[in-house]
């Protein structure tokens, strides 16, 4: 009942009184404070690792400078040498000779005693080729005042033709060459004992170059030819020395008074 009375009575219950406005809110804008930067973080780079250490090198070794070969007391020791220093210099086979085949091979045997020194030695098996140098003054006495020369030269071709006999069979080849004048310096080294006055004499023969003698060598070791002269009057004063020697040399005599 008192439900329906309350909207004729509003009178009776008192209303609460509002309340206040509230308070309006001021803002400014201000800067914000200034703090201090921290301090950087120390730089630092990172440790590399260190390489591993290598071995150590061994010093170089101090190479010994070549030994001079003691002086030869005999004249097989000698010779020795003198082969060794050839050889050495690579002058027994030039790379020429071996381009062309020129190069071969000996089979020695040595027989050797009961005190273990050699007794003997001789060729048995071989190939390539040997050459001595003589000269046309070997084959023909051109000239009476060279007489050292002319022996030594004849003794020349006199050994190459024994050993062309004797290795021959054993594989091996022999040339004797026999040359007059070559154009080379040889002149430059000749020292002249006595009369001086005098020019030496020599056979009328045209001059040859080195080339010339060299080709016509190497032609006679393919060929397997013994004797090599670079002036073909040389063969026709042989045939008339082999003809008549006694002739020959009267002529000679008759030629020098």
């Amino acid at each position: 009942m008192l439900l329906h009375i309350l909207p004729f009575v509003p009178g009776l219950i008192p209303s609460p009184a509002p309340s206040p406005p509230p308070a309006p809110i001021i803002a400014s804008l201000r800067p914000p404070p200034v703090a201090p930067l921290p301090a950087p973080p120390p730089l630092t780079l990172p440790e590399q690792s260190k390489p591993a250490a290598s071995p150590a090198k061994p010093p170089p070794e101090k190479r010994k400078p070549p030994e001079k070969p003691a002086a030869a007391k005999t004249w097989t020791q000698a010779v020795s040498q003198h082969l060794k220093k050839l050889n050495d210099a690579g002058q027994f086979y030039p790379p020429e000779a071996i381009a062309r085949g020129l190069e071969g091979e000996v089979l020695v045997l040595i027989v050797i005693d009961e005190s273990g020194h050699v007794s003997g030695a001789r060729v048995e098996q071989g190939s390539g080729h040997v050459i001595n140098t003589a000269s046309a003054s070997g084959l023909l006495a051109y000239g009476f005042d060279r007489l050292p020369y002319v022996a030594s030269k004849h003794a020349i071709v006199g050994l190459s033709e024994a050993l062309a006999g004797y290795l021959g069979p054993k594989g091996v080849g022999v040339t004797c060459l026999c040359p007059s004048g070559v154009i080379t310096n040889i002149v430059e080294g000749i020292t002249v004992y006595g009369e001086t006055g005098s020019t030496p004499r020599a056979p009328a023969h045209p001059l040859a170059t080195p080339e010339e003698v060299a080709r016509l060598t190497a032609d006679a070791v393919e060929a397997g030819q013994f004797l090599v002269v670079t002036a073909p009057e040389v063969h026709e004063s042989l045939r008339k020395r082999a003809n008549d020697i006694e002739a020959y040399v009267h002529a000679a005599i008759e030629a020098q008074s």
